[in-house]
């Protein structure tokens, strides 16, 4: 055997979901049969984290055009998950085994395939209970007025959170059909929302469906006694509907003695045997065999009860209904996906924050050394951007020296006292400075260009010092407060760690304040203006991490379009500097 499988097997099991190992080493088979050792060599590069392919292609050692095509095709075959931007860009991450590249196969199915999943379940849903990927909520009719529930404890409430609909056949009804053991329950009943309807779509898998069918399709669910589970998270982005003949967690679950103890659910059903007619109909409905009669009367196995209230809707005498379930006993149900994973990856021991956060820095530092790869393959025109403000000065002064500061850096400003040290880095024409100084401000500028450093001591009145911010000595400067307007949009990605280090020397440690205010430029990659300027971009989110990496904490944050009228939009940060953790 190949040894990636093995490695991709591990790879698995270190998801929030798990792909525990079996003596028999079907495992193994099921990954042979879905991935060839290419595709489970490159499985191995993607993380949690949604990446673009030029990243993957780096890690991978591969060209770029070669692993997009790959990833794409890995995607199309639901082996890995593809997230596309509001830009149209795509990123892709792996994806977990269950609830994931499983039911993704579901128009791929073989008998063997689906043999060796039989054989596995087993296995897997013995460490799935640690802390379940779906939870179960009650059939609409079968919530009383008096019964208090909450928002996402209701499936049509669910789908109102989102405007993108699809539906998919059921894996799990469509491999019991495949081999024999099917019921006459509809196939196409799985609905999923947003981006995973998306997907869903694109990859073939599902259709896109109004909302009003979807709320048709839940209303299925008490017409053909089909248990609602969707995701565990209050913002769920997928529903299943499920039977007990066919549901590989319903079936699992049937062969313990108590479900109850097993299954994420804020209800269980209360049975009055005063009241009960005998007739036996809840006996049909209930899918795991919690009901039986004795004596003509109905009598409940509340260990085995889930709570999904299919046995109260059709009770001619009333005499079963839902009660919500001691404080004690609720579940916890996490806000969104995301947070859901990662406290169904705790509960196993897997993926803590600790561990996220350094695939976050990885994947960023990834992704500004590809950024700059790409940028330095770039002609820009001359003059370079130093050169720029060297032969530019009293241009460039006069452009910007009567922009009021207030606006961006009012918040800023409202965190310091008379008297409070302000380092101006990237001072330019002063504006800044002399604003700062006329509110009791002590400031001191920073500027590479000799003729703008003459030019801002004139306007704001105090010393500047001239130099290069990326090898500079800062250290000795004690300062209470560091600005930074549009100072590094010219730095290159992957200098921006060290440079943002470098400048933050100069803040005095021991002081109260250690306020910082820095903006860049919002966006992709790295563009050259007409003026022969390089501008790079960053995305909020990738350098949201590198602030916190480097030991700031974002207090603030705004976003506002550019002065020059070019669309471009500026992000600002008021930051506090606690020391690099």
């Amino acid at each position: 055997m190949n040894p990636v499988y093995p490695q991709l097997a591990r790879h698995l099991d270190d998801l929030p979901g798990g792909y525990p190992a079996t003596a028999s080493g079907v495992e193994l088979r099921i990954l042979q049969r879905l991935f060839t050792s290419q595709d489970a060599a490159l499985a191995l590069k993607l993380t949690v984290i949604p990446e673009p392919s030029r990243v993957v292609a780096r890690r991978a050692g591969l060209s770029e055009a070669a692993t997009a095509e790959r990833l794409e095709a890995m995607a199309s075959k639901g082996l890995i998950f593809r997230v596309t931007g509001k830009n149209g860009h795509a990123a892709y991450m792996a994806a977990q085994f269950v609830v994931g590249i499983w039911e993704f196969q579901v128009n791929r199915l073989t008998p063997e395939l689906i043999e060796d999943m039989e054989a596995y379940i087993p296995t897997l849903m013995k460490t799935a209970w640690k802390r379940p990927q779906l939870r179960t909520i009650p059939v609409h009719r079968s919530i009383r007025p008096e019964l208090a529930v909450m928002t996402y404890e209701r499936a049509e409430a669910l789908l109102a959170r989102h405007r993108t609909f699809a539906v998919s056949p059921c894996i799990c009804r469509k491999e019991r059909t495949m081999v024999g053991q099917g019921c006459d329950r509809p196939e196409e009943t799985c609905l999923s929302f947003g981006t995973a309807a998306e997907y869903m779509v694109a990859n073939h898998i599902g259709r896109f469906i109004a909302s009003s069918e979807a709320l048709a399709i839940l209303q299925l669910a008490d017409k053909k006694s089909l248990v609602v589970q969707p995701g565990h998270a209050r913002a769920a982005n997928y529903i299943c509907l499920c039977c007990g003949c066919c549901c590989g967690v319903l079936r699992t679950l049937r062969t313990y003695p108590r479900p109850a103890d097993m299954v994420a659910s804020a209800f269980s059903a209360h049975a009055d045997r005063s009241v009960c007619s005998g007739c036996g109909v809840c006996l049909e409905r209930c899918q795991m065999a919690a009901l039986s009669l004795a004596e003509d009367r109905v009598v409940l196995d509340a260990g085995r009860c889930i709570g999904c209230g299919l046995c109260v809707t059709t009770c001619p005498t009333g005499a079963l209904t839902l009660k919500r379930k001691p404080a004690e006993r609720q579940p916890r149900i996490p806000h969104n996906a995301v947070t859901a994973a990662l406290a169904h990856g705790r509960a196993r021991g897997k993926l803590g924050m600790g561990e996220l956060i350094h695939l976050q820095l990885d994947s960023t530092l990834d992704r500004l050394r590809t950024r700059q790869k790409a940028a330095g393959e770039m002609k820009p025109r001359v003059p370079a951007v130093h050169d720029y403000y060297h032969e530019h000065y009293q241009s460039y002064h006069d452009e910007t020296v009567a922009i009021d500061p207030e606006p961006f850096l009012g918040a800023f400003a409202r965190r310091l006292a008379p008297g409070d040290r302000v380092l101006d880095v990237g001072c330019g024409s002063g504006r800044d400075l002399r604003w700062l100084r006329d509110k009791g401000m002590a400031v001191t500028g920073f500027e590479r260009s000799p003729g703008l450093a003459k030019l801002a001591a004139g306007h704001a009145g105090c010393d500047i010092i001239e130099g290069d911010f990326t090898t500079h000595d800062f250290t000795p400067l004690a300062m209470d407060a560091i600005l930074m307007s549009g100072a590094l949009v010219h730095v290159p990605h992957d200098m921006l760690p060290a440079t943002l280090a470098n400048i933050l020397g100069a803040l005095n440690l021991t002081s109260c304040r250690r306020v910082v205010y820095l903006s860049l430029k919002e966006g992709e990659g790295a563009a050259t203006d007409s003026r022969g300027r390089v501008f790079y971009f960053w995305q909020q989110s990738e350098l949201a991490c590198l602030l916190s990496t480097s030991g700031l904490r974002i207090l603030e944050s705004q976003r506002s379009a550019s002065a020059d009228g070019s669309g471009q939009i500026w992000m600002g940060f008021l930051l506090h500097y606690g020391g690099v953790p």
